[in-house]
């Protein structure tokens, strides 16, 4: 499948043991000649986030949506605190280091830390309650709402916006689910061998299990769609509490944009089904990738095969056999016109634009359109260089690039992380922004703040210290 190789923070040596806090936010400009090649000139500036503090937990590292925020655990002398950016929270005798999350918007930090037996979400810096465990701490993509599970009593209880409900013998970690606009909030609770849906603090229809992983709301929030079984082990779609057709096997629920259609894999006996709108498809040994709906709703796409070979469809047209299609990679483009995916023939991958195969590479990525749909680009790795790849042209080799390569937001320039000897690299064009940088945060890659405008967060070298590298694309026209 596609080579997608994990973006880590490096820490060398004894730079953990000298490091202090730095507080100052301001701007640094580099070297005023900026980089610049043919028609394409970079201008760049530095903010600093903080020194790297002694005691930090590399493995803790986690950064905000927008990469502008970073969060870690600290380990200072036997109590544990977080920092964020250039900000130290309250020390405590445990936190949780699998349980920071930033909120969708970036704005808002939580964790679980403990003082004594008891645990506590903390958000923002106020203390939650004291319960015997928690478990799931997550954000509304929205409004910033606030939910997670705990412990009392020996039994469990569901705690959103800092109410608590009432207890129930279990509840799927998995399940939590907020709708897009924030409003509504489900999960899957058991009583008493029973396992239902809570949507809004009514509890729907008993059943012999909920897929915890299936509950999911329309884009539109109107709708809440989950996989229950039967007592007889058949499994079936409940759409806002109306139960559909009985399967074997149910999975990969997709809504259209606009939520008014749905579409998922249904599974009897050794044959699975896409089914759109409740209408079943052509049967198949396996359903390896969708199904997929395309921006505007009106076309299905889908990877299948019969264990020997697999082939893409769009409504229903097939494409050509391949030995794999890359698990993930079948996207189609904005204007709903084209398709790409990753398909491997024996050893080696490729990436398919509307049909057509593209030069064959050892590894790589899953493939992206640009905003106007004229442009596909992916990385390929090929002799020890990885290279990215825009409809068809190589832009210079590099050791690394990390994934997603992006597009700007106007759709006329491909921007990455990359890596050259020792130092990464932010790269447009394949122009080269360098400097003293030892590592992109984990987490973290090119970001976006304008068509002409993108940060990125690397660890600089001096200190070592978090920095926020801010890249303006200045087009010369030479």
């Amino acid at each position: 499948m596609p080579n997608c190789k994990n973006i880590v923070l490096l820490v060398a040596g004894s730079w953990a043991a000298a490091l202090a806090l730095h507080a100052q936010m301001a701007w640094e400009p580099l070297d005023p000649a900026a980089e610049t090649k043919a028609g394409l000139r970079l201008s760049t500036s530095e903010i600093p986030l903080g020194r790297w503090v002694e005691g930090g937990v590399p493995d803790s590292v986690i950064v905000s949506p927008d990469q502008k925020r970073v969060a870690y655990l600290v380990n200072a002398k036997g109590q544990f605190l977080v920092v964020v950016n250039n900000a130290r929270g309250k020390p405590y005798d445990a936190i949780r280091k699998d349980n920071l999350v930033f909120s969708p918007d970036s704005q808002h930090v939580a964790y679980l830390a403990k003082n004594g037996k008891p645990w506590m979400v903390v958000a923002d810096g106020a203390e939650g309650a004291p319960y015997d465990d928690i478990r799931a701490v997550q954000f509304s993509a929205v409004t910033a709402r606030l939910a997670y599970l705990a412990q009392k009593n020996g039994q469990t209880v569901v705690i959103a916006d800092g109410v608590e409900s009432k207890p129930f013998d279990d509840v799927a970690a998995g399940s939590l689910t907020f709708s897009a606009d924030g409003k509504s909030f489900a999960y899957a609770a058991k009583r008493k061998g029973a396992w239902f849906v809570v949507r809004d603090g009514v509890e729907g229809k008993n059943y012999a299990a909920v897929a915890p992983d299936s509950l999911i709301f329309s884009p539109t929030s109107a709708r809440l769609i989950y996989s229950a079984q039967r007592n007889d082990q058949k499994w079936m779609v409940v759409d806002d509490g109306k139960e559909g057709k009985p399967y074997d096997g149910i999975a990969h629920f997709r809504f259209s944009p606009d939520g008014k259609r749905l579409a998922f894999v249904g599974t009897r006996g050794s044959q699975q089904f896409v089914v759109v709108d409740g209408i079943e498809g052509k049967p198949h040994n396996v359903i390896s990738d969708g199904p997929l709906f395309s921006p505007d709703g009106r076309h299905v796409a889908f990877a299948a095969g019969n264990g020997k070979e697999f082939r893409v469809s769009v409504d229903d047209r097939e494409g050509a056999p391949f030995d794999v299609i890359g698990a993930g990679s079948l996207i189609f483009s904005p204007d709903s016109q084209r398709t790409a995916y990753a398909a491997q023939v024996r050893r080696d991958w490729r990436i398919v634009v509307d049909g057509q195969e593209g030069a064959v590479y050892y590894h790589v990525s899953n493939p992206i359109f640009n905003a106007d749909s004229s442009k596909a680009g992916y990385v390929g790795e090929r002799g020890n260089k990885e290279y990215m790849v825009v409809n068809g042209v190589e832009q210079p080799g590099f050791f690394l690039i990390r994934r997603p390569p992006l597009f700007t937001p106007d759709g006329r320039h491909a921007a990455y992380a990359a890596e050259r000897g020792i130092w990464e690299e932010v790269v447009v064009d394949g122009v080269e922004v360098t400097g003293p940088y030892s590592g992109f945060i984990k987490g973290s890659t090119v970001a976006f703040d304008s068509p002409m405008r993108l940060h990125a967060l690397l660890l600089k070298e001096t200190g070592p210290e978090i920095v926020r590298l801010e890249v303006e694309i200045v087009e010369t026209g030479n």
